[in-house]
This record gives structure tokens, C-alpha cells and sequence, in this order.
């Protein structure tokens, strides 16, 4: 809970502008640093304690490699927070392809899989962990939740002018409007949920050592993608007071008017 916590906290930081260019690269870089050096002493920005407190500790009790996944993730995210938000500052819209790859960074997703390595107490192996299908399974978790995402959170995003959203993309790309572009989400998300089918199904056996393994690895990838999308309905934070609605009518609000400058 308290990295899960961290990581939202962290994310609102560089969201909403509290940290500029500089600053961000400046904390990202000491984020860095704490995660390669354990013996780094204590930081006075709390943002940057606090990570430190949550390595340490999971280094503390936790497997080798399982700690090394989540501190990749970590590293992995940070630093693709600052592309995020020197785009926003130039108001670049990535093409379709580029926004793909960079929302499976900062989505976080690949921290969540690695917190579940180690709160499972797994200890993949690199024929695991690197595993084309697995990885790919991964990856496919990681969109179908991260676009999902972009869908509900759209109108909170859209009121606060922010632009690394797939609606967004879609809508500045492909040149279509709002319900054009949630549609084309839609049905990337339905695609992206078909692979992920295709794929388990070719996936490997490891040998009974470390079929238990793989499983839990990959219902941790599948429990991290339905508690997302339960819980976007749950929280105030995207749909405000009407997440409940929004789950029985499937009808999402809008809070503003939507800008036409995408289009």
C-alpha cells in the first residue's frame, strides 16, 4: 500500500506542474540515485524518503530478484515522467505508435507486476521473467489496463488541459471527435484482449518447479488489470461522485465542455 501510494503521490507531483522542468529532472535523478545506492543516507525531501523507506524495507525482506524487478520499474517510470511532462510543456501530441510506447511506462503497470512478485514471494528466473510470451502477456495486461484508464479518467484529464491521454491521441491523430476516438479505443482494448487470449494459450510449461510460478505471475498480471478497472469505480479521483452511475449506465460525464483543438 504505502508504494502504491507512493507512486500516485509522486505522479500528481509532476502532474500538476509542482515541480518544473528542472526541478522534475532534478528529483528523478535523486529518486535514481536512492534506488541504486541503499546506503544513500536519508533524504529531507519527503517525496524521496519515503521511496527510500519502501526500497529499504523490501530489500530488507524480500527476494533478490524481486527487488531488482521493482527498482527497474521504478527507474523506468520516473524517467519516462519527464518525457511526459516536457511534451505537455511543448505541447506536443505523440503520434499513436509513440504514445503506446510511452503510456507503458508511465502507466506504472510493470511496478505493480513487480510488487506482485514480491508480495507473492516469488523468485522468477530470467527464463520466467524474460520469457517472450510472458513478457508479452505483460505488456498486453499493461495496455488493456492503461487505455481503459485513459478512457475514464478523459474528462478529468481533458478539464485540466492534459494531453497524454490515448483519447486524446486518437482524437488529434485520426482527426475524429470525442466518441469517435472512445470507440477506437474501445476497440484497440477488445484486440489487445484477444492477444492476450491467443498468447496464453501457447504459453510454455517451465518444468514443475516453476510452473506454480509462471501461473502466479500471470494471475497477478490479471488480478492487477480487473482491480484497476473495479476500482475506477470505486474512487472519486476520475469519475468524481458519479462512479457508481457511470458503472450501472456505463454513461461517463463530462466536466467541461471538450476542447476542439485535438481536432
Amino acid at each position: 500500500m504505502d508504494f502504491i501510494l507512493w507512486t500516485f503521490a509522486f505522479d500528481d507531483m509532476a502532474d500538476s506542474g509542482e515541480l518544473d522542468s528542472e526541478g522534475l529532472k532534478h528529483t528523478v535523478g535523486m529518486i535514481i540515485n536512492v534506488l541504486r545506492d541503499p546506503d544513500a543516507p536519508i533524504s529531507e525531501i519527503k517525496i524521496i524518503a519515503a521511496l527510500q523507506s519502501i526500497i529499504n524495507r523490501m530489500r530488507a525482506n524480500g527476494g533478490c530478484r524481486a527487488v531488482q524487478h521493482v527498482i527497474e520499474a521504478v527507474g523506468d517510470f520516473s524517467r519516462t515522467i519527464i518525457k511526459e511532462s516536457v511534451n505537455k510543456a511543448e505541447n506536443y501530441v505523440e503520434t499513436i505508435e509513440e504514445y503506446i510506447t510511452t503510456r507503458r511506462s508511465t502507466s506504472a503497470v510493470e511496478q505493480v507486476y513487480a510488487m506482485s512478485e514480491y508480495a507473492h514471494c516469488l523468485d522468477l528466473p530470467d527464463e520466467i521473467h524474460c520469457n517472450p510470451i510472458i513478457v508479452e502477456l505483460g505488456t498486453a495486461g499493461n495496455d488493456i489496463l492503461s487505455w481503459a484508464n485513459d478512457i475514464y479518467s478523459f474528462p478529468a484529464e481533458d478539464s485540466r488541459g492534459q494531453l497524454h491521454n490515448f483519447v486524446y491521441v486518437a482524437m488529434h491523430n485520426n482527426r475524429v471527435g470525442l466518441q469517435g476516438a472512445v470507440d477506437y479505443v474501445y476497440q484497440r482494448i477488445q484486440t489487445r484482449v484477444e492477444e492476450y487470449m491467443a498468447l496464453k494459450a501457447q504459453l510454455p510449461s517451465f518444468g514443475p518447479r516453476l510452473d506454480n510460478q509462471a501461473a502466479q505471475y500471470i494471475q497477478g498480471i490479471e488480478y492487477t488489470v480487473q482491480a484497476c478497472i473495479e476500482w475506477y469505480f470505486i474512487t472519486p479521483r476520475y469519475l468524481g461522485t458519479d462512479a457508481q452511475e457511470a458503472k450501472e449506465t456505463g454513461v461517463v460525464k463530462l466536466r467541461v465542455p471538450i476542447s476542439t483543438k485535438a481536432v
